[in-house]
């Protein structure tokens, strides 16, 4: 029996094996969601021997229940039996299952779940009659030689959002606990959507084993576009905290071209495993051909998600996979996560309210710190991103608190002291409220005071903003200047130093930008929200000047890196050797001079698509559009 379990920050296989969980989501092509009713061995054996050849590892699967229990959680056992022979086939085909046990939401669609009482999952009627479902399954599955884990939902938020945080976990503690009581030998995840709160890893941690995003994202900018799956994958692990598990990602080949989804595909997969996701589970295997189903006839682009087309043939994402899964091997064959690790230099912190309730606080929002790992990702620099209540996790080197209205007291003592003791901080502040001050320590931390008259909201700009460096600030010099675009207007604090030094003034001589010494450490302060405004505008490349500077000054780069924000580099660290993740996030080629601070005698190719050549320290590497590219380095 294959024990699954969280080891730190992955999850493991047999309590040390760590391995990359190359999954899909599964109904089997002719059957769809009906995959129980219309039971065809035939079918489903076909689909699991493809997978195989493709080196598919896991597959997440659905207990529909409707066609699994009554309306007081009792077990229809001839469903019970398919599902055990469902099971059978898997272990025939080398693929570990991850059964998800309320599906309430699917595709697009709310379907009917019988025992709730008056719909509500989360009522103490519904619970009782769920678990009474879950022990059932739970008991007949716990000692399966394919069982791989158990996802308690598919996207029960969807389903019903719970009225509270409270309930959401209450619901979520007393069937995990049931099950964990059952089987201690799985690991568990809740399956809901990644903004749900069975999702955060804070409230989550002790009650799930790992945290399973589910994320399908839009945006006009292709390289911001790309660098958003690995930011959401940082923030999901808080830290290395939990491990984490992308179980949810893809486009249907009825919104894309073929091709497009492949290379999408393809980037996600290499994303993952740079950013220590546990694996990653497509969505979905197979396109379905009954179009007139519920919901496909009024959710077209739900047919076309698959690798696999309608008519069974593999799509162009099939060939993708396949050679993705090569690399795994010999990433696995070289000791990934075992001999090499990453060693982040950079903390961002997520704010003390994104993932609790307090009175009068009503700032939610956690878009910058994406934001802030995306910008310095692109520099070259690599990072954890932090909790703020997990102020024991946050680590040596630089910390960044990026455009936030507020912290807690106790943060901003703490890192105070933190700062005296030796390492560096940057905050930036944004003016949400103007019955707010963000912190205390104005003056003890960043050796400023306010300086607006009483009553004042502030300084407002908009439109184009020039900032004027004063003083030499990392790679930027006295005298440069940087623009940038404000959609509305924002208010600023106003400042005035104290013992600190002005890095930058606005036009009109507005101080904004400046650092100070504490104890062995520097302080950076921008009364200007860099982050927030690109989540605004989108116009990152602006604010990548000051972000490359400030990485330059606090010596927090990796050993390699890329000067083209398109090319985003992760390296892990072994003894006296490194293996480089090389992601091109652009829709074209990208060609490079991959940076390297340390002398390489020699590098050679582990997998991906491109090339590389050893050049004078250089690395000269051409990656193809939306792909991966991993080289050892010795």
């Amino acid at each position: 029996m294959p024990k699954t379990s969280k080891c730190g920050k992955f999850i493991c296989l047999n309590n040390n094996d760590i391995k990359f969980l190359l999954g899909v989501n599964y109904f089997p092509r002719r059957s769809n969601i009906k995959m129980w009713s219309k039971w065809n061995v035939d079918d489903i054996r076909n689909e699991l021997d493809m997978m195989r050849s493709l080196g598919i590892r896991a597959v997440r699967f659905f207990i529909i229940a409707e066609d699994f229990v009554d309306n007081y959680g009792n077990i229809n056992e001839d469903s019970v039996r398919k599902l055990k022979e469902f099971m059978d086939l898997l272990k025939e085909y080398g693929i570990i299952g991850f059964p998800t046990l309320f599906v309430g939401h699917m595709s697009g669609r709310n379907w009917k779940v019988p025992f709730l009482v008056n719909g509500d999952p989360y009522d103490e009627e519904s619970i009782t009659r769920f678990i009474q479902f879950v022990i059932n399954v739970v008991s007949v599955l716990k000692d399966h030689e394919a069982l791989g884990g158990w996802i308690l939902t598919n996207e029960i938020s969807l389903f019903k959002r719970p009225e509270t945080r409270d309930r959401a976990l209450a619901f979520l503690s007393a069937v995990t606990g049931v099950i964990k009581r059952i089987d201690p030998n799985h690991v568990v995840s809740s399956g809901d959507v990644f903004y749900g709160p069975m999702q955060e890893e804070p409230n989550v941690r002790g009650i799930v084993d790992y945290i399973g995003p589910h994320l399908y994202f839009y945006h006009d900018d292709p390289v911001m576009h790309g660098y958003l799956y690995g930011a959401h994958l940082d923030l999901a692990s808080n830290g290395g905290s939990s491990p984490v598990l992308l179980e949810e990602f893809g486009f249907s080949t009825l919104q894309y071209p073929e091709e497009w989804q492949a290379y999408f595909i393809n980037e996600v997969l290499y994303t993952a495993i740079a950013h220590e996701s546990s694996g990653a589970f497509i969505w979905c295997f197979t396109d379905f051909i009954n179009d007139k189903d519920p919901p496909y006839e009024w959710r077209p682009l739900e047919l076309g998600f698959g690798i696999i087309d309608k008519f069974g043939k593999p799509k162009p994402a099939a060939s993708v996979i396949s050679e993705f899964s090569k690399t795994i091997i010999n990433l696995e064959e070289l000791g990934l996560h075992n001999r090499f690790r990453r060693m982040p230099k950079v903390t961002v912190i997520i704010p003390f309210y994104a993932y609790r309730d307090y009175e009068f606080v009503n700032y939610k929002d956690y878009s910058s710190v994406l934001i802030s790992d995306i910008l310095l990702t692109m520099v070259g620099t690599q990072v954890r991103v932090i909790y703020e209540l997990d102020q024991e996790r946050i680590g040596d080197g630089l910390i960044i608190m990026p455009s936030i209205p507020l912290a807690l007291t106790s943060t901003w003592d703490y890192l105070l002291s933190n700062v005296k003791s030796g390492n560096n901080l940057y905050v930036s502040l944004l003016r949400q409220s103007f019955h707010e001050s963000p912190t205390h320590l104005w003056d003890e931390l960043f050796g400023v005071k306010p300086s607006s008259w009483a009553g004042s909201k502030g300084r407002v700009i908009s439109g184009n903003v020039k900032i004027s460096i004063m003083q030499d600030f990392g790679s930027l010099r006295a005298g440069d200047s940087i623009s940038i675009t404000i959609g509305n207007p924002i208010y600023l604090y106003e400042v005035r130093p104290t013992d600190a030094t002005v890095i930058a003034t606005l036009n009109d001589g507005l101080p904004v930008v400046f650092m100070t010494r504490r104890g062995n450490g520097v302080v950076i302060l921008s009364v200007i929200p860099f982050e927030y405004i690109i989540t605004v505008t989108g116009k990152y490349m602006e604010i990548l000047p000051f972000y490359k500077a400030l990485v330059d000054l606090m010596r927090a780069r990796q050993i390699a890196y890329s000067s083209l924000p398109e090319l985003e580099v992760q390296t892990f660290y072994g003894d006296n050797e490194y293996l480089l993740f090389i992601i091109n996030h652009s829709i074209n080629n990208v060609m490079d001079n991959i940076k390297l601070n340390d002398n390489v005698s020699r590098i050679e190719r582990v997998g991906g698509l491109g090339d590389a050549k050893l050049n004078d320290n250089l690395i000269n590497v051409n990656v193809e559009r939306k792909s991966g590219l991993v080289l050892r380095v010795k």
